[in-house]
């Protein structure tokens, strides 16, 4: 870097700010010029000749005429100039940054405040040779590729867990918080130790609610002072390279770990560190580490700005009183550079928004979703109506342009609009339910008693002479005692009475009261005995004991792991302890015969006719598409409504759900565990995209 050089005088209606710092440096055979400004901390890096022409009007030694505004316009554009007499005729011709700073014009990254680092960066920087050396570099470079070699390999199998990866996210969504605070901390913290490693000094570091999420950001703007563009590259590459380096690790721990829950924590690290790393950081249409390497190659202090120029130029017809194409900034290439950007942007939001909105319906916390997503959809709306106020009234910089020309463009922004909102999307309807037993019957205890044998037990065959459970109720048992020594002692009485009647012909008249006492006693131990026999609970028709449905909170296994077996505790072991009225017992049904049961919203019951063709997606098998149809489909019922027995059908239906059951091919339906969780997919009706997006965050129908 060459020393500073002196500010010019100034003899016209602009002069040269005095807090600005000038420095020269020679890139290959041309000559740049960075302007630091210590207040703001911002630096603007001009051409050796752009700065000279600037300077030679500023200083009043060459006549300003139309050709030379746009000079000026840049001028004050970055703060570098400020008028000395008052005029304010020269307006910039591009939209002024006036949302810096606020966080709503930000919504993806909005910054807080920070404290000064440069100590923890110093610490930083001397504590990590083993990661930032050359030769470090170099070996984990090579480790890097050799975990691409292999994720290429087997990109089927991490394509097939990716898929499951939201059910995940879903069921441990803490998890994956502090697995987003660990990286981004590590990222921007790479950031502070290479910067200070290069030579420049790291300003501050602070938080940052990056897509709802808090990290942390890092300050090295002052590596502008590192005269290597491959240095400032290196610094701000950092964090993409040690977000690279977890990656390849966890990959590792996916490919090689057995245990189901650690290889999906690892596939979730390698999906933040790896592939958003991609879309995000490495982009440079996203103004991340890519997008201010990506202006550093083309030797651009702010690339954005310059494209928004440039596309402002472009609709508006604005060129600072020169030719089209005369400044660099209103290239064609930079207005598609901005077209490319905010499209990108706008892509990017609204696949965060779908995808934290179906996080949040997997657990359970879909009203949340809509809500988010209404509100993010307002707030963008609003934004854009406060620039459509001053397109068409001409405020701000559009106050130079034509009328017709500023209705024209707003008119053609409508239209785009219009025949995105009614362009035909192909409805993609979802239905979470899990996999049961076809035709599985239930047995309910009918009544209260203490269990005092099980002969059969789940998986063994039974009939209807072969009880299931044997019940005992002590007050009934004392009960039918009673009444059998009653009958007892009655048909004593009566036979003794008979004897006597032979002799004493008087004692006749009290065997009837004596015999409708004895039926009467006959009958109550005839029920006591029904009411026993009946705590003997026996199936009504053949099959094998299945247990209850218990839904499996299960994660989907590696692929070509085996499921995970079923741990259903032995009937047998419930010996001796006590079953309540109504309580569900078990099932009867062909084992190998199962469905996917799944709940429908009665708005969506004309999307799930019988014969509907539906893809299930089930959690021990990520990525697979099973294809079957919907083969019956009845409103969702109590099962425990009304009059328990041993063996019967719920009633009663709560008319607002719907359930419909598709058939498990094989050779699913002897792999699936009971209870296995699944989704539901078919193509729902055609509509267009402003009825899809009302119908979605509303839930009615236009």
């Amino acid at each position: 870097m060459h020393g500073k050089s002196p500010l010019p005088h100034s003899a016209g209606p602009f002069c040269w700010r005095s807090d600005l710092e000038v420095f020269r440096r020679r890139r290959n055979s041309n000559e740049e010029v960075w302007i630091h400004r210590p207040v703001s901390g911002e630096v603007v890096r001009l051409d050796g000749r752009q700065y000279d022409r600037l300077r030679r009007l500023v200083s009043g030694g060459t006549r300003i005429d139309p050709a030379d505004r746009a000079w000026i316009e840049e001028g004050r554009a970055w703060n570098l100039l400020r008028s000395t007499d008052g005029d304010a005729a020269i307006e910039l011709a591009a939209p002024r940054e006036s949302s810096r700073g606020k966080w709503w014009h930000q919504p993806l990254a909005i910054r807080l405040p920070g404290f000064p680092a440069d100590w923890l960066a110093r610490r930083l920087a001397s504590r990590t040779g083993w990661l930032f050396s050359k030769h470090a570099v170099g070996c984990w470079f090579v480790f890097i590729g050799l975990t691409a070699m292999m994720l290429v390999l087997y990109s089927r199998s991490f394509a097939s867990m990716c898929r499951g990866l939201i059910a995940f996210q879903a069921e441990h969504w803490i998890f994956v918080l502090g697995v987003l605070l660990t990286t981004k901390t590590i990222h921007e913290l790479a950031h502070a130790a290479v910067c200070r490693r290069m030579g420049a000094r790291c300003k501050q570091i602070g938080l940052l609610i990056l897509c709802g999420a808090p990290c942390l950001y890092c300050d090295v703007s002052d590596s502008w002072r590192v005269e290597s563009p491959r240095q400032r590259a290196a610094i701000m590459l950092a964090g993409v390279y040690v977000e690279a380096v977890a990656a390849a690790l966890a990959s590792w721990v996916w490919f090689f770990s057995n245990n189901i829950t650690l290889a999906m924590a690892a596939l979730n690290v390698v999906v933040l560190c790896g592939i958003t790393t991609l879309f995000f950081n490495l982009n440079p249409l996203m103004r991340y580490d890519g997008y201010f390497v990506f202006s550093d190659l083309l030797n651009k202090t702010s690339l954005r700005r310059s494209a928004a120029t440039a596309w402002f130029r472009f609709l508006s017809g604005v060129h600072g009183g020169g030719k089209r194409g005369a400044n660099h900034i209103g290239s064609f290439g930079l207005a598609a550079f901005h077209l490319a950007s905010v499209a990108y942007r706008i892509a990017v939001f609204v696949g965060l928004l779908l995808w934290f909105y179906a996080v949040l319906r997997h657990a359970g916390m879909e009203p949340m979703g809509r809500a988010i997503v209404i509100a993010a959809g307002l707030l963008y709306a609003s934004k854009k109506a406060t620039s459509s106020v001053r397109i068409l009234t001409g405020q701000g910089p559009w106050k130079g342009v034509r009328k017709m020309r500023r209705f024209a463009i707003y008119g053609g922004g409508l239209g785009v609009i219009a025949l995105l909102l009614w362009m035909p999307v192909r409805e993609r309807v979802e239905a979470v339910g899990y996999v049961d037993y076809r035709d599985a019957a239930q047995v309910y205890i009918p009544h209260q008693g203490t269990i005092t044998e099980v002969p059969r037990d789940y998986g063994i065959r039974t009939s209807p002479s072969q009880p299931l459970v044997i019940l005992d109720e002590p007050s009934l048992r004392l009960q039918q005692q009673r009444a059998e020594t009653e009958k007892s002692q009655l048909l004593l009485r009566r036979a003794s009475l008979v004897r006597r009647a032979l002799d004493e012909p008087q004692f006749l008249e009290q065997l009837a009261t004596l015999d409708a006492a004895i039926e009467a006693a006959t009958a109550k131990c005839q029920m006591l005995d029904r009411t026993l026999h009946s705590l003997s609970i026996y199936p009504v028709r053949a099959g094998m004991i299945l247990p209850n449905l218990t839904p499996l909170r299960t994660i989907a296994p590696l692929p070509g792991s085996q499921s995970p077996p079923i741990r259903t505790p032995s009937l047998q072991q419930r010996e001796t302890g006590t079953a309540a009225r109504g309580e569900a017992w078990c099932r009867l049904g062909e084992p190998k015969s199962k469905h996917v049961v799944l709940k429908v919203d009665a708005r969506q019951r004309s999307d799930f006719q019988v014969g509907t063709l539906v893809r299930l997606q089930l959690s021990v098998f990520p990525g697979t598409t099973i294809q079957t149809s919907v083969s019956a489909a009845s409103s969702i019922e109590n099962p425990l409504a009304g009059e328990p027995s041993a063996l019967r059908e719920p009633s009663g239906a709560n008319r607002s759900e719907f359930q419909v059951t598709c058939p498990l091919p094989e050779p699913y339906a002897t792999q699936v565990p009971v209870g296995t969780n699944a989704v539901g997919v078919v193509h729902g009706k055609e509509r267009n995209l402003i009825e899809w997006l009302w119908v979605n965050a509303v839930g009615e129908t236009l």
